[in-house]
């Protein structure tokens, strides 16, 4: 078994042409591998996707990556689920970090602290949680991100928003 969390398309390439693809010469090994990849998606045996901005790209363990990552993120960070991250970046980034608790607001400093054992995978792992509308790309009103890479994490904005209906 492979122990890598995620391939690139041209590593598969690699792998499936030594395993005999293209079996046809009319599709290709680019198609026939992309079909392949398609194929065990929808098995269940891997995550493989065609938007254009995760096509290059298989995720050979997706439990593995993508709970573990995205838990980091996505979770109740104070009381008795404060973890080392969230007591280093209260010191290290403090208002980005008071935005990620208070306003769902996820600068991507942050990640480079959250997501360092990931840090190989965060371009992926990003794409991946705009696609399953985990996290929304913040821009002003110009279409700008001003140089910053900010998203809206719906799922810790709806338990602030909670509190708002108190007052």
């Amino acid at each position: 078994e492979d122990p890598r969390l995620c391939i690139s398309v041209d590593d598969v390439k690699v792998i499936a042409s030594e395993c005999g693809l293209p079996v046809s010469r009319r599709l290709g090994l680019d198609k026939e591998t992309r079909s392949m990849l398609t194929f065990f998606n929808k098995l269940g045996k891997l995550m493989y996707h065609q938007d254009p901005s995760l096509s290059e790209v298989a995720v050979l363990r997706p439990v593995e990556l993508l709970i573990p990552a995205f838990t980091k993120i996505i979770r109740e960070h104070k009381g008795l689920h404060e973890s080392e991250e969230a007591v280093a970046l209260s010191k290290q980034h403090p208002a980005e970090w008071r935005d990620l608790i208070d306003g769902g607001m996820l600068d991507t400093v942050l990640l480079k602290v959250l997501w360092k054992d990931f840090d190989q995978h965060r371009a992926v792992l990003l794409q991946l949680m705009h696609k399953f509308g985990l996290s929304v790309p913040l821009f002003d009103s110009t279409g700008s991100a001003k140089g910053k890479e900010v998203f809206l994490v719906p799922s810790l904005l709806e338990e602030n928003l909670s509190h708002m209906e108190d007052l």
